[in-house]
């Protein structure tokens, strides 16, 4: 069914929404997120509000966050599978932080929606695809893309050695293998839009993602244009 007006931006049910379609069928983007969580926490602010601009001029036909369960209840097969993977983790001595940047997690996530994205392109406000999405979005006509502030090599090892207590109770292991699920799905990216030229570096050198394929998009802020000053030069 065809729908030519978003009714608001508290969207909290993919199922919901995800068939809405513009008349041209062109393919317009959606933002999913998969983080736990209510909607409005679920992205970031300068995720959402961009969301809002976005889809108030129909650039956007949505923004989802997939760990939400149907009708606001909880997501009861992700409880579980991270329920019994800190359970496993704890058993044999080892920190049990970290769920979220796990293939379980991510493969859970989009595993239950992702035939409902089919013919669309995905951008993800996270840095992790999974195994089970890059597997199945050919398959599925998935265009993937990325809208991240920092990757996690960023988060983990330049952010994280600044005494981030959040980073220090996640396991070695768990991070070297979401920097290697992160890397697989920036491979399979058709876009990866960053927020700062700091992030588009590491996404280069780091990650060897092509330049052609990395973007950089400052953050925006409603200002008069008289207000804006001049651009810096900081490169960061």
């Amino acid at each position: 069914m065809r729908r030519t007006k978003v009714p608001d931006y508290n969207f909290e049910r993919l199922p919901d929404l995800i068939g809405w379609a513009n008349p041209r069928n062109d393919r317009r983007p959606r933002l999913i997120t998969p983080v736990i969580g209510p909607l409005r926490r679920s992205f970031s602010g300068i995720s959402w509000y961009m969301a809002q601009a976005a889809i108030s001029e129909t650039t956007l036909d949505g923004a989802f966050a997939l760990s939400a369960g149907d009708n606001n209840r909880s997501n009861v097969r992700l409880q579980v599978a991270g329920a019994l993977w800190k359970a496993q983790r704890v058993i044999r001595g080892r920190k049990y932080h970290g769920f979220k940047y796990h293939s379980i997690f991510n493969d859970v996530v989009w595993s239950q929606y992702l035939s409902l994205l089919s013919n669309t392109v995905v951008i993800n406000n996270t840095q992790i695809f999974g195994r089970y999405f890059i597997r199945h979005h050919r398959q599925l006509n998935l265009t993937p893309c990325f809208y991240i502030d920092g990757t996690l090599s960023e988060y983990f090892h330049s952010y994280g050695a600044v005494d981030d207590n959040v980073v220090a109770s996640i396991d070695a292991d768990v991070i070297k293998k979401a920097i290697e699920l992160e890397r697989e799905g920036y491979a399979c990216a058709e876009r990866i839009v960053a927020m700062s030229r700091a992030t588009a570096r590491n996404l280069i050198e780091v990650y060897g993602v092509p330049p052609s394929r990395v973007s950089v998009v400052m953050p925006g802020a409603n200002l008069e244009d008289a207000a804006v000053p001049p651009p810096s030069p900081h490169r960061g």
